[in-house]
């Protein structure tokens, strides 16, 4: 899986634990003794890497799925407390981003950033500051200017927050019903629901991840969906007997790639191609009824993946990026030899649109849905 490439805050963590995560659920909360959270929605179990952007630095944390609504669907959250507190809620939007978008990331604070593009990532960003909608007293979603955290004005300036921001303030027994905009699949809605008690210092929080309308899966996989960027690719190598999945209902887009399966891979979507020679050059590469056996000393014999040294193959080593990037661009018949092997690779990947819409660093595991991601645009 990609490697987080910036600051994590210790609060992130502590708010992701004790998130419950049912394949399906009508109420939700992780602190029952204090609200409730009423509505109508179905889990999705997919990995998500969420950036939070506030003032160059970036929040990144692994969401471990959403939760799928239909547009219009309502929420009821509850103050349930016999007491002084009160219980607000606010979400902030992460949109995908489709195309381009480079920042300037200072996530340690020393002065020392660089210019970051995402792209293929969930990111919460306005103009420097992260994005963030409270709802106010006519039960409307309101983007608050200057206030550079909702939940931190509420908890430190109580009275501020409800006269300045007009916020809607549960206290004991009420209830509101809201529902969520509707932009699309391409953003993700974080929703806060707070508790706090001003007298007595007592809060607590719950943050859930919700996404407009339910996205279909594909091939037959439970584990992928229309809406992902490498869905058509997934589908494509299915169908051409390229790759199956890993069981018969996943296909584990997330899972790392050997050497042997990335060659088998590109001698699959080549044709099968047979090698001039059946006889193996590699001490590792011995049984031809292996599956690997004919892609193997076919991708030796093009020049296409030859062996690490001492006479290997290296079957079982995970594929980087710039390793399966070099195999497609000698494929193709393009160089990617010597010492900047990798640039050229890279380079090449860039100029031929192989990476478009992905997120990666050269060196970092290649998973399977971008190995099939990138074979589907240079091969389909």
């Amino acid at each position: 899986m990609k490697k987080r490439r910036f600051l994590f805050l210790a609060l992130a963590a502590a708010l992701c634990v004790g998130l419950a995560a049912p394949a399906s659920a009508m109420e939700k909360s992780l602190w029952p003794e204090y609200y409730s959270l009423e509505s109508e929605y179905t889990w999705v179990d997919r990995d998500v890497d969420f950036h939070y952007i506030l003032n160059e630095t970036v929040t990144t944390y692994d969401g471990t799925g959403y939760y799928t609504i239909e547009g219009g669907t309502p929420f009821t959250l509850t103050n349930i407390r016999d007491d002084e507190g009160y219980v607000f809620v606010y979400y902030e939007p992460y949109t995908m981003q489709t195309e381009p978008l480079e920042l300037w990331v200072d996530s340690d604070g020393d002065g020392q950033g660089a210019r970051t593009e995402f792209q293929g990532e969930y990111i919460c960003y306005n103009n420097g500051y992260s994005r963030q909608y409270y709802l106010n007293q006519d039960g409307e979603w309101e983007l608050q200017d200057g206030i550079l955290n909702v939940f931190n004005e509420a908890l430190n300036a109580p009275e501020a927050y409800a006269a300045d921001m007009s916020g809607m303030l549960l206290y004991s027994g009420d209830s509101v019903t809201f529902t969520l905009p509707d932009d699309g699949t391409d953003t993700v809605y974080l929703l806060w629901v707070c508790y706090n008690n001003p007298e007595t210092g007592d809060y607590k929080w719950q943050y859930s991840e919700f996404k407009n309308a339910s996205a279909p899966t594909v091939a037959g996989f439970s584990d992928v969906y229309g809406d992902d960027y490498y869905a058509e690719a997934v589908a494509w190598a299915k169908e051409n007997d390229i790759t199956g999945g890993t069981t018969p209902t996943t296909f584990s887009p997330g899972a790392t790639v050997t050497r042997a399966e990335a060659v088998t891979f590109l001698w699959r979507a080549a044709g099968e191609p047979d090698p001039v020679s059946m006889e193996s050059p590699y001490i590792d590469v011995l049984d031809p009824d292996n599956y690997f056996y004919k892609a193997v000393l076919w991708a030796a014999e093009q020049g296409i993946a030859g062996g690490v040294g001492g006479g290997r193959f290296s079957l079982w080593g995970d594929v980087s990026y710039e390793q399966m990037l070099a195999m497609l661009c000698r494929a193709a018949g393009e160089d990617a030899s010597g010492a900047d092997w990798s640039a050229k690779a890279l380079a090449w990947a860039a100029e031929n649109g192989l990476t478009d819409g992905i997120s990666f660093s050269a060196l970092d595991d290649c998973p399977r849905c971008d190995v099939v991601y990138c074979l589907w645009k240079q091969m389909a």
